[in-house]
């Protein structure tokens, strides 16, 4: 109980519940995700989440947090000093949480662009690079250096300078 408000550095009033405003399951969300690009690729499809006190769809410590996460909240809860526990918790998962709503532009070394992506691809199959903006993203995919190749010149006028008048 009050584990996401303990972390958060508050006293926690009731049991934290989710309802399902956005995602993949018709059956306990408002509505479905809108459908995108995946590239034949695993993805996660978009979901949105609204906490409330007390009841909802979801029991969110048991059906929300990681594993991990819980076992970091767990540990936290039972150390010496839970304030600098909970603080290191949270400096592990803010990069996670300042990505939620803005995208992250991501690329391969087999993908010829950059796209975009509301949760960071995990590196399972590929070697993905991300990047805060699409134009950072993008000069990965330019050529660092271009070379102009010589080409051969001709003229119009010398072919009409060089005949007989």
């Amino acid at each position: 109980v009050g584990t996401a408000a303990a972390a958060a550095g508050t006293a926690a009033p009731c049991r934290c519940f989710a309802n399902c405003k956005v995602g993949p399951d018709r059956e306990d969300c408002d509505r479905g995700p809108s459908p995108g690009w995946s590239g034949a690729s695993v993805t996660r499809p978009m979901q949105e989440w609204r906490a409330t006190c007390g009841h909802g769809d979801r029991e969110c410590r048991t059906e929300c947090l990681s594993d991990d996460f819980r076992g970091a909240i767990d540990k936290c809860e039972k150390d010496a000093d839970p304030e600098v526990c909970f603080a290191e918790v949270r400096e592990t998962y803010m990069p996670m949480m300042a990505n939620r709503r803005p995208l992250v532009y991501c690329t391969t070394r087999r993908l010829s662009t950059c796209d975009s992506f509301q949760v960071t691809p995990t590196n399972t199959s590929e070697a993905w690079r991300c990047f805060s903006n699409f134009e950072e993203c993008w000069a990965t995919k330019v050529p660092s250096t271009y070379e102009p190749r010589e080409q051969e010149k001709l003229s119009v006028w010398e072919s009409v300078m060089d005949r007989p008048v």
